[in-house]
């Protein structure tokens, strides 16, 4: 198969990504991660623990990107989990299940309830914060959109 060129999108279909890894991973805490989040295990979870957790949450509720990483850690016994591998894994979510929607199958998960720390909708959510915007204002959320679309936030 041929890489694709730089720019253009993965040939690997989302659904297909979200198998790997397997099995989720406590490694060690990072050196130049323990004066921002201290010593301990690291949880690096898998894509599709992120799928089940996003979705127990309820219609209408939302969950931000730390409560879902601290939630991650809890039930693993670990001090954190990555917020790097988290971040990727949810995107892995948000576009394996646009990928099944538009398959015709059913919805993976209701990635458009996680948002950021401070509220900020997630811009690399598949159609951006508007997509997000549109699904969160259906479910009686109330979004600022005072400023531009990378912006919005949710009003709390």
């Amino acid at each position: 198969m041929k890489t694709p060129k730089k720019g253009m999108r993965s040939r690997t279909p989302w659904k297909v990504k979200m198998q790997k890894p397997a099995e989720p991973q406590l490694v060690d805490m990072p050196v130049i991660w323990e004066a921002k989040m201290g010593k301990g295990k690291l949880l690096i979870p898998t894509p599709r623990r992120i799928s089940e957790m996003v979705n127990e949450i309820p219609f209408g509720a939302i969950l931000t990107t730390e409560e879902l990483r601290r939630n991650l850690a809890m039930e693993e016994n670990a001090a954190h989990a990555c917020p790097m591998t988290t971040g990727i894994f949810l995107r892995f979510v948000a576009e394996a299940t646009e990928e099944q929607l538009q398959e015709g199958g059913e919805l993976l998960a209701p990635y458009w309830r996680i948002v950021q720390a401070d509220g900020k909708l997630m811009s690399k959510f598949p159609g951006g914060a508007e997509t997000q915007a549109s699904k969160l204002e259906l479910e009686g959320w109330k979004i600022n959109k005072k400023k531009a679309p990378h912006l919005w936030k949710v009003v709390f």
